[in-house]
């Protein structure tokens, strides 16, 4: 039973059923073959999507900048963003995004900065973060808390 160079499943297929058909009838004693339990499939990280990545920072009142926004950040959890969006200014408050390298660069910024997290009206955990004059900004998750 000699095999091609080239594989071809079907010729796999026909050497393996030729193999079976020669040892059964050459009545060989052969060992049964015991399954073997399969190993569990690792679990599959959940992907990163760019909404993970980000906080969103509302109520800023005007002549905020980013740069203002990096500062506080970096003076108050050592943890920069790596883009801030451009401030949108509606009425008297503004807001913008706060993208970083990982969710888990996000969540480790929003977790160090000071004040309580409270869960919004639409699920997600906010922050209430003071400023020097004696205003505060809302910063929160973008990450909805879901079921789990």
């Amino acid at each position: 039973m000699e095999m091609p160079s080239i594989h071809d499943s079907v010729n796999d297929a026909r050497v393996a059923m030729d193999c079976c058909i020669f040892y059964k009838d050459a009545e060989y004693e052969v060992p049964r073959v015991l399954k073997t339990p399969r190993n569990k499939a690792p679990e599959r990280r959940k992907k990163t999507t760019k909404s993970d990545k980000l906080l969103v920072v509302h109520r800023l009142p005007a002549g905020v900048l980013p740069e203002h926004l990096t500062e506080m950040l970096l003076s108050n959890t050592f943890v920069s963003p790596t883009n801030v969006a451009d401030i949108v200014i509606a009425g008297n408050f503004g807001k913008t995004t706060l993208e970083f390298h990982s969710s888990a660069h996000a969540t480790l910024a929003f977790e160090t900065l000071p004040g309580k997290a409270l869960l919004d009206v639409g699920g997600y955990s906010s922050k209430k973060v003071l400023l020097r004059n004696e205003s505060y900004v809302r910063i929160r998750m973008n990450i909805s808390p879901g079921p789990w």
